[in-house]
């Protein structure tokens, strides 16, 4: 028998008479395992075929969907169910007009500016031109194992390489060589190493572990706070004359380049003294940890400095105790890098189900707002900025296909629709920004709890879809704005790796990417 104990505080009370705690009891040829085991994810044949079946083109999902309603239609039990409810299920998808933004303009050093394509991919144009604020990296430490000891070597080579490219320059890092892979051996190896001088830290791990991956992580973001760079020996490819190791280094070489404060690109915004936020919430999957609420703001006009906090939370501790701090923080910090307050700030908050859209706009924004309070003497007068905030919803029902011709086509990105799917009670609208080469591409959902009458319609769907080219991890458009996919990066790994605040020190750069 398989033997459950239920985790829910309310089912451990219940006890038997000999003072064990209530089990359930499971027989195993009645039960199916769930999701896919790490054999299976590392098996391509297989997984390319799952892909199939779950990656359906919007065609194919369309046939599918209309099959599906036959089968209903044609159900008289089905019917007479639907009927008693007053309910009607239509044949067809709905046909409507919807807006297409242009591409943006993509910014980079020395004053460059290039026109995005249509798939809003522009891996080729930022890799060729220099970042807006490279950083030389003086100091480093390199720590690898006797295998990979070649491998750190064309590493470095290749980073010295591809960095010019983007205007970093890279000295010769301090090339550590460790007898074996254990976790305390990488441990010791940057505790006896990192001095004040040392601005970064790259491992190279043989193989995959959890383990591993989270004491270095711990002792880098926490106990030394140092920027880290973990990469896979699999991720570098044997031979380095080919293209894919000189890519590779390219990527990693931007994202250490953003570690260390660095800025890669930027696209106009003209709204003038604007704090743009994103909230997230890591949630631990078994229900016993805490919960870690993650608070990313910008700090400069461009929109390309960030400063970042993670905050754990106890088991039924309200969200906005923990926000409160983060968001003052933020606000001085904006008035250090500017020497003004934010006349507007707009929040755009992910990881909110319908039940709490009230308690969000009734509750976190007023919360929110009196932290304004605290800066009227910087203000010389009361402070009242104009505030937004925006509830970021990506598990959604709604698809929105494109016509061509007599074929359905995933829409392009850039594609809003505010109308005919959208909610009579709040302020919303949909959003396709990404470009899929497999399946169908998933909108976004956009909602407006608080403050949009500071904003047209028009001029929030844009700036919603402009801080979708700005996540530095992706040279192209990510799913939801930047700041809440910065949120969700950082709570993953404090949840997921380092389960304690990370330094503060780090706080003004992107050390989580």
């Amino acid at each position: 028998m398989l033997v459950h104990r239920p985790k829910r505080p309310s089912q451990r009370v219940q006890r038997e008479k000999n003072g064990d705690a209530r089990i359930i009891c499971l027989v195993p040829e009645l039960c199916y395992l769930t999701g896919l085991s790490d054999n299976l994810r590392s098996d391509f044949k297989a997984m390319k075929e799952i892909k199939e079946v779950t990656c359906q083109p919007p065609n194919r999902r369309m046939r599918h969907i209309e099959e599906f309603l036959q089968r209903i239609n044609n159900n008289q039990d089905a019917k007479d169910e639907l009927l008693r409810w007053g309910l009607h299920l239509d044949m067809y998808a709905s046909n409507t007009m919807a807006r297409q933004f242009p591409p943006e303009s993509i910014m980079v050093g020395g004053q460059q500016v290039f026109k995005c394509g249509p798939d809003a991919d522009f891996t080729r144009d930022v890799t060729r031109s220099s970042v807006i604020r490279p950083v030389s990296i003086n100091q480093w430490l390199l720590i690898f194992t006797r295998r990979d000891a070649n491998k750190a070597e064309q590493f470095f080579r290749k980073m010295v390489d591809v960095s010019r490219k983007i205007g970093m320059e890279i000295n010769k890092p301090h090339f550590i060589e460790l007898r074996d892979d254990r976790s305390t051996s990488y441990k010791d190896a940057i505790s006896s190493s990192v001095t004040s001088g040392i601005q970064l830290v790259v491992c190279i791990f043989p193989t995959s572990r959890d383990d591993r991956y989270s004491a270095v992580k711990k002792l880098c973001c926490v106990d030394m706070p140092v920027p880290s760079q973990v990469i896979l020996s699999r991720t570098l490819p044997e031979d380095p004359k080919l293209g894919k190791f000189r890519s590779i280094t390219m990527k990693i070489a931007l994202q250490i380049n953003c570690k260390l404060g660095g800025e890669l690109w930027a696209v106009d915004i003209p709204l003038k003294e604007l704090m743009i936020c994103g909230i997230d919430v890591y949630h631990d999957a078994g229900g016993k940890g805490h919960s870690v609420a993650a608070f990313v703001a910008s700090t400069n006009k461009l929109l390309t400095r960030w400063y970042s906090r993670a905050i754990l939370q106890q088991p039924q501790q309200e969200l906005i105790s923990s926000l409160k701090p983060c968001f003052t923080e933020a606000i001085k910090k904006f008035y250090e890098v500017n020497h003004a307050l934010p006349s507007r700030v707009v929040i755009f908050r992910d990881g909110v189900g319908d039940g709490q859209l009230k308690e969000v706009s009734e509750h976190e924004v007023s919360q929110l707002s009196s932290c304004f309070g605290m800066f009227e003497n910087i203000a010389g007068g009361p402070y009242e900025p104009k505030l937004t905030v925006v509830i970021v919803s990506k598990r959604i029902n709604v698809k929105l296909f494109a016509k061509q011709n007599e074929n359905l086509v995933n829409p392009p990105p850039g594609l809003v629709l505010d109308h005919l799917a959208t909610r009579p009670n709040w302020p919303d609208f949909f959003l396709v920004s990404q470009h899929v080469r497999q399946g169908t591409v998933s909108p976004t959902h956009y909602i407006v709890v608080s403050g949009g009458e500071h904003l047209k319609a028009d001029h929030m769907q844009r700036l919603a879809y402009k801080l979708t080219y700005m996540y530095y991890n992706w040279p192209g458009t990510v799913r939801v704005p930047a700041p809440c996919q910065y949120a969700h990066k950082l709570a993953y790994l404090v949840g997921q790796s380092i389960r304690q605040e990370p330094s503060t020190l780090l706080s003004d750069r992107l050390f989580y990417l």
